[in-house]
């Protein structure tokens, strides 16, 4: 697995969840010990729109994507030799179990 780049997870959204992006942020720092990073980025920014969240900012909904920005870290990213051994499980379960935290307590209201 490669570790010479970031070491975080990536919260993005478009100007229109601008204030879901920072409430989304704010929670799963305020519960989760992993480094995290926000952005309210334009649809012009390459590679932004690449991921499910995209179909809502089209449609007028807010959204926000939260990635490991894996297509610009990892080489194996999509390919056949992207194999386990090339994610971090551990780090990937802080993550998971952070984001959990987070829908519920947005579930929640």
């Amino acid at each position: 697995m490669e570790q010479d780049g970031g070491n975080f997870i990536a919260f993005v959204g478009n100007p229109a969840s601008g204030r879901l992006l920072r409430q989304s942020l704010r929670h799963f720092r305020e519960t989760t010990i992993f480094p995290s990073e926000g952005i309210v980025s334009s649809s012009m920014v390459p590679g932004v729109e690449l991921s499910d969240h995209a179909s809502f900012w089209r449609n007028g909904f807010p959204a926000v994507l939260i990635s490991d920005t894996g297509p610009f870290r990892n080489l194996n990213y999509h390919l056949g030799t992207d194999s386990a051994d090339n994610l971090d499980f551990d780090r990937m379960a802080i993550v998971i179990a952070g984001v959990r935290r987070l829908v519920e307590a947005m579930a929640a209201g």
